[in-house]
């Protein structure tokens, strides 16, 4: 006799339903169960070609399932029991805030004069995925369901793929948040990325880069970013955050922390024109020891020396790729009162003895463009 099982492929192309089972698309079928509950009239039977386990989360009609019997393997088909999840279960685990999909049951009923039935007396059950977040939740850990604050008393885990958690009814203490049924909200800190520019513009064939920090309190050195660009065809991203314009235009450079990528931030960029170069000269003057440096004054006083040079700045940005053969012309200046010095290729110096005050020029000229600068240079001497 012919079973589902042997038109499976059929089955799930006339009948079958895309679903997510642990968030992957699948095609399934679903089918009654074959001997119906009065109290679990939601169970639905689920059928598909890849491999299902129990505690497996479905997402089935907008809602969430899990599979709460042992799995079947057929020879062309899986196919394991489904129960409707009738709540969302809230624990803050290791400084962050899960939600779990779970079903929720009463052992016992306490029925109050004048009042409908509540999960106020006796023990709650809690089902939920057995894994390995749901191995961090332990007894006298407290959560909020049915308008209850409810302690654990017990956690059943002899049950392959989920876990079961017994629970007495508690009382609500400061730092519940009650409307969101999260216990212990307050305890809970405030996760975040911060990223170092919140706009940014980058040339075309150019890079910037970014910085992001994931944050706790304070920084977490050793949090894992991940980027991404909403645009590649006008920005790419490095792992490192290194972006690099590939056209004009926008784009929006996002940094995820890779544990819980919902804890981002991002940074508006803009990819332009890249600027013509514009290259600019200038000589300077110092002490010795580098201190008192000067771009406009020139002078050497009678027994101390000055060190002079040129700094090269491309698009007003100084830059060390040139080298520079200098000359002095004294002008008339007796040699003997003054001292000068090639220090390396891009200073000199010039040392003052007794002499009247007098003026010399300097000359610079660029090994790399031939760009010649000129600078007076007095002597002071008394």
């Amino acid at each position: 006799m012919k079973k589902i099982d042997d038109f499976i492929d059929f089955f799930l192309h006339e009948k079958g339903e895309t679903v997510q089972i642990n968030g992957v698309s699948r095609v399934a079928l679903f089918t009654g169960t074959s001997s119906g509950t009065a109290y679990y009239t939601d169970d639905l039977v689920i059928r598909t070609k890849q491999a299902l386990s129990t505690g497996d989360t479905v997402t089935h009609q907008e809602k969430s399932w899990l599979i709460i019997s042992q799995v079947t393997k057929e020879k062309n088909s899986y196919q394991g029991r489904l129960r409707q999840c009738n709540h969302v279960t809230k624990f803050i685990l290791d400084d962050w805030l899960y939600a779990f999909p779970s079903i929720l049951a009463v052992s016992t009923f306490g029925i109050r004069q004048g009042e409908v039935i509540q999960l106020v007396d006796g023990m709650l059950s809690c089902l939920l995925t057995d894994n390995v977040v749901t191995e961090l939740i332990h007894v006298n850990q407290r959560f909020i369901a049915s308008k209850s604050a409810w302690m654990i008393t017990g956690i059943d885990r002899t049950h392959t793929g989920v876990l079961i958690l017994y629970a007495d009814r508690d009382a609500f203490v400061e730092g519940d948040d009650q409307e969101n049924e999260i216990a212990n909200a307050s305890t809970l800190p405030d996760w975040h990325v911060e990223m170092g520019a919140e706009t940014f513009t980058v040339e075309l064939g150019g890079t910037y880069q970014l910085i992001a920090n994931l944050y706790k309190g304070a920084t977490i050195e050793e949090a894992t970013i991940l980027w991404h660009s909403s645009d590649e065809t006008v920005a790419t991203v490095s792992a490192d955050g290194v972006v690099t314009g590939v056209s004009l235009g926008t784009v929006i450079i996002t940094a995820a922390w890779a544990e819980h990528t919902d804890i981002s931030a991002s940074s508006d960029g803009e990819v332009e024109e890249q600027a013509p170069e514009v290259i600019t000269y200038k000589f300077y003057s110092m002490d010795e020891n580098g201190s008192n440096k000067s771009y406009t004054n020139f002078d050497v006083e009678q027994y101390s020396t000055r060190v002079m040079g040129i700094e090269k700045y491309l698009n007003g940005v100084l830059t060390t790729n040139d080298t520079y053969a200098f000359t002095l012309t004294p002008n008339g200046a007796y040699s003997g009162n003054y001292t000068y010095t090639v220090v390396n290729s891009v200073s000199i110096s010039i040392q003052c003895w007794a002499y009247d005050s007098h003026i010399m020029t300097l000359a610079g000229v660029s090994n790399q463009n031939s760009e010649r600068l000129e600078v007076s240079v007095r002597l002071n001497g008394y």
